[in-house]
């Protein structure tokens, strides 16, 4: 009798079913993705608005006048390679040391650099002023990235256990406080008073509770006109009645026509 012929391979494998869990870590990372790729365009957009700001917005630190050379007489009382101490002729208070050339004769001159007054613009102004482009960018930058924590938190908590059995840890609280890092290195690098994490934190802070004093203002006057809410716009819809008879003409209906309209 002839053996009887193992069964074929099916050619397709089934594919193993998704559970619950595994289809909740695809939500939660593609939450995550999206929210991330949401806080790089603010980001960019921050940096676009902080090249904007000029120097009267971000005081920079006097720029330096420079040397130059001036003559010095070589007093009587004194011979080559000596020292002697003079003023500065640009900076009167400024006092200066310099050794006597070897070989110079009383009487005799040299020349000698001295450093030039610093140059500043306005020295009386070094108070950082953001633009309120900034400072939106900034809020809405804010609030992306703290949503991307969250949404990073969630999805490496379902992430199964790795390495020894030990899931990955992300603390959204430490990563919040890293937002700001990366975003320091486009401020000029000359400021009279540097930019710091702590400062931007307070001014998206500040920027926050000015727009909450605004809104609980207009609520409490009743004054609708700046309210962030759409105004509502008349829409004029024709409706194509039959006539009499069993014959009607075909009417197109768009997906507009059937949305629920809120009064």
């Amino acid at each position: 009798a002839k053996e009887k012929e193992p069964k074929k391979a099916d050619a397709k494998e089934k594919e193993p079913k998704k559970t619950l869990k595994m289809t909740l870590i695809d939500v939660a990372k593609k939450e995550a993705t999206e929210l991330k790729k949401k806080s790089n365009k603010l980001y960019k957009k921050c940096v676009v608005q902080i090249k904007k700001m000029k120097e009267e917005h971000l005081p920079r630190k006097p720029k330096s006048g420079g040397k130059v050379k001036v003559s010095i007489t070589v007093p009587a009382n004194k011979k080559g390679g000596d020292s002697i101490t003079f003023s500065n002729p640009h900076f009167p208070s400024q006092k200066l040391k310099v050794k006597i050339p070897e070989n110079s004769k009383p009487g005799k001159s040299f020349k000698v650099s001295v450093p030039m007054p610093k140059v500043s613009k306005s020295p009386s102004n070094s108070q950082n002023k953001f633009t309120k482009s900034v400072t939106n960018a900034l809020d809405e930058y804010s609030k992306a990235y703290d949503d991307w924590c969250q949404a990073e938190a969630k999805h490496r908590t379902l992430q199964p256990k790795r390495r020894g059995g030990k899931i990955e840890q992300f603390k959204a609280g430490v990563e919040r406080l890293k937002k700001y890092d990366e975003m320091l290195e486009e401020f000029p690098n000359n400021l009279v008073n540097p930019i710091d994490a702590i400062f931007i934190r307070k001014l998206v802070r500040r920027t926050r509770q000015n727009e909450k004093k605004r809104m609980k203002a207009i609520a409490s006057t009743g004054d609708v006109s700046e309210s962030p809410k759409k105004n509502k716009v008349n829409k004029v819809i024709t409706l194509a009645v039959p006539g009499k008879g069993v014959t009607f003409p075909s009417v197109p209906f768009n997906d507009i026509d059937f949305e629920r309209i809120d009064i």
